[in-house]
């Protein structure tokens, strides 16, 4: 197989780069011209990270076997990614995703600005569209600066990220609490409910009786309902449900109090998410003979007192690398010891837990609601608290008779833990005790079977490139969509490590020739020390239609 990689080596940058001028030879076609080439919106070519100029013609089509492999190398071989993905590190940077904003910590802070004067311009569109296109905007540098808050590795980055965070969360709730936004909104037509549906969410006592008064009006009016299209008619709805959920209905100090609580409860949601880390950084084991077991590969990690592994009274573990002891150390109170210290929190930390807990129960109680679920479950699926427990037990009666399976699976690594012990009986599992006899139960039913895959063949068959190809594979027929390895340009992302690829539509029917780009992806997955190792996932920005703002 790697002489296979190795023969096709020389095809892989040449056939990503066929891919991206396909993409970029796609004519967009303006209405009323037929045929016309035209240049993408500057926000379509954003999204996309199209750099190349536009060119007419088709070419031919990309060696998608080639572009698999591209895949591959482009994860699995760093030199590789640097050497033909990574551009030169002079010259003026793009920003961060392309944002030319994002390209200083000053210019994430500034978006505040800009944004408000942006909302003083006077505007030809409907109300409808105006607060779309401001609400699009909200989250684009919202959901960007969440991003860069978590894993830039520049702390002055960051801090500027938070502010901005802040600022802009400020400013939404303010819009949200806005009493004359509000009853613009009604005047332009854009209510469509009943008016008893109306009453209800306002209230017996609101104080936005204008709003109310125009509202009616408006719903009497059927001429003005039936200019709005179904799409337009549910955004009207969203807009107005936000506008409720922020107490649009209260006085105006309530509204002054909702502002702060939100924006409280933003702060203490970043400093709980912060600090969700163990209270201690490691621990002190003696004699360090205790750590047997532990592969060879961590104990570079493990500092001892004459700095060689094995040869002191003890050693300091630190709890990065925990896993590793829970799963192979051999001695039960260093395992133990090290899950403790692994769920364990400061103080401080519960203390802002509390204080987040009580935060939201006031913001709840202002609004009207029983609690905080409550009022975080008005506009989902399943609207209460209630229905969210129903779901569960209904879920647990359906699986009925599984919990056997699981017991059953759990006496297989009791009985690994009785044959470790020598015990007569089955003994207890503790928390310490599964991922470590779960490996023996691994190990030993991969004997009793005659070998078998173990853990560690898989782990390096399924490398990060193997899975993507993969991926990329799978999607290509399940969805008519592909990965396409696409170089980044100078600052648009926080770190080297970063991939950058293409989603391009390739078609229902396979059509790689016909492949239009989608969406651009980035992909941060190898770890780096101050970065954190949970798994998430960030929309910077959404889709939305332009050609008609």
């Amino acid at each position: 197989m790697s002489l296979l990689l190795n023969a096709r080596a020389p095809q892989g940058p040449r056939v990503a780069a066929e891919w991206r001028r396909r993409l970029a030879s796609k004519a967009v076609v303006r209405e009323g011209g037929k045929g016309e080439l035209a240049e993408q919106s500057s926000e379509s070519s954003l999204e996309c990270g199209a750099t190349e100029k536009r060119l007419s013609g088709t070419g031919s089509r990309p060696d998608t076997s080639s572009l698999n492999a591209e895949i591959r190398r482009v994860f699995d071989e760093p030199a590789y990614w640097k050497r033909h993905y990574v551009t030169a590190k002079t010259g003026v940077p793009t920003g961060l995703f392309g944002y030319p904003e994002f390209s200083s910590p000053e210019g994430l802070v500034g978006l505040l600005g800009s944004m408000s004067a942006e909302e003083q311009v006077a505007h030809s569109a409907t109300v409808l569209k105006i607060l779309d296109q401001l609400s699009d905007t909200l989250c684009q540098v919202l959901d960007a600066a969440e991003l860069v808050r978590t894993v830039h590795p520049d702390e002055r980055v960051v801090d500027a990220a938070v502010e901005a965070m802040h600022d802009l969360t400020t400013y939404m709730n303010q819009l949200n609490t806005h009493t004359g936004l509000y009853e613009r909104y009604a005047m332009s037509g854009m209510l469509v409910w009943g008016r008893t549906e109306t009453r209800t969410l306002l209230g017996p006592n609101s104080h936005t009786r204008f709003a109310l008064q125009a509202t009616k009006r408006i719903v009497d009016d059927r001429k003005a309902a039936e200019k709005l299209t179904k799409a337009e008619q549910g955004v009207a709805k969203i807009f107005l449900a936000d506008f409720e959920k922020s107490g649009i209905h209260l006085s105006a100090s309530q509204r002054r109090r909702f502002v702060d609580l939100s924006q409280r409860i933003l702060i203490l949601g970043q400093s709980f998410q912060i600090g969700a880390h163990p209270d201690s950084t490691h621990i002190v084991v003696s004699p360090a003979t205790k750590l047997g077991g532990l592969p060879g590969q961590f104990r570079s990690s493990v500092v001892t007192r004459s700095g060689l592994f094995g040869r002191s009274d003890s050693a300091k573990v630190p709890l990065s690398i925990g896993g590793a002891v829970l799963k192979h150390v051999e001695d039960v109170e260093v395992r133990r010891d090290v899950y403790k210290s692994l769920h364990t929190s400061s103080k401080q930390q519960l203390d802002t837990l509390e204080e987040l807990l009580s935060t939201r129960m006031e913001l709840a109680k202002l609004l009207g609601k029983q609690s905080y679920a409550h009022l975080f479950l008005t506009d989902k699926m399943v609207r209460t608290p209630g229905a969210v427990m129903w779901r569960i037990h209904g879920e647990l009666n359906e699986r009925e008779g599984e919990e056997l399976e699981a017991l059953a699976d759990l006496d297989v690594i009791r009985r690994s833990k009785q044959r470790d012990l020598g015990t007569a009986s089955l003994p207890a599992l503790h928390g310490w005790d599964r991922d470590y006899y779960t490996r023996l139960a691994v190990a030993e039913q991969s004997e009793r079977t005659g070998g078998g895959v173990s853990a560690g063949y898989l782990s390096e068959y399924f490398s990060i490139g193997t899975v993507f190809e993969g991926l990329s594979q799978l999607f290509s027929r399940l969805y008519g969509i592909a990965f396409v390895p696409e170089p980044v340009r100078l600052g648009e992302v926080w770190h080297e490590e970063v991939r950058k690829f293409l989603v391009v539509d390739v078609g229902e029917d396979g059509n790689h020739s016909a492949a239009r780009p989608r969406a651009t992806l980035y992909c941060d997955l190898f770890h780096r020390p101050g970065k954190n190792c949970g798994p998430s996932h960030y929309t910077v920005r959404c889709s939305r239609r332009v050609d008609d703002d």
